[in-house]
């Protein structure tokens, strides 16, 4: 009898909660390595498998995030007079680049990448009108020592 409730509750639970498995209906966001050093290219995977198009900032499409004190704090990097129209990016792998200099030497980063889903094309993110809002971050990387 304890077995069959056991069975019963996680039945419920089975229909109650939507199993997502491994890269369906998400946005994954990855680098090719986990350490490089000055100068190097850090190439960036965007992987959208929501089956739809998603919209991403028209200036910075991702942000670089620097590991400091028990937090990530994003990296100031040049910056933009207007916001621009928002990128949109239909289902598949789209690539993206870091340059790394000297200064990011004995640091470690992540890349995140803030977008909309079912937004309004033609206009900037933020006046996109979008269903919803998310964020894709990737795993650490460390720029370490000297070229």
């Amino acid at each position: 009898m304890r077995n069959s409730f056991w069975l019963l509750g996680l039945a419920v639970l089975a229909v109650l909660v939507p199993w997502q498995g491994a890269g369906e209906d998400s946005v994954s966001v990855t680098t090719t390595q986990q350490a490089y050093v000055p100068g190097d290219a850090v190439s960036i995977a965007l992987e959208n498998n929501t089956g739809g198009p998603i919209f991403l900032p028209g200036c910075h499409p991702f942000e670089v995030e620097e590991f400091k004190e028990d937090a990530y704090l994003r990296v100031q990097r040049d910056p933009c007079a207007w916001e621009g129209n928002a990128v949109k990016l239909d289902p598949g792998q789209h690539e993206f680049t870091f340059q790394t200099t000297e200064e990011d030497a004995d640091r470690i980063f992540r890349i995140s990448v803030a977008y909309g889903i079912e937004c309004r094309e033609g206009t900037a993110l933020s006046r996109g009108r979008c269903s919803t809002f998310a964020t894709a971050v990737s795993a650490s990387f460390r720029v370490s020592g000297k070229k």
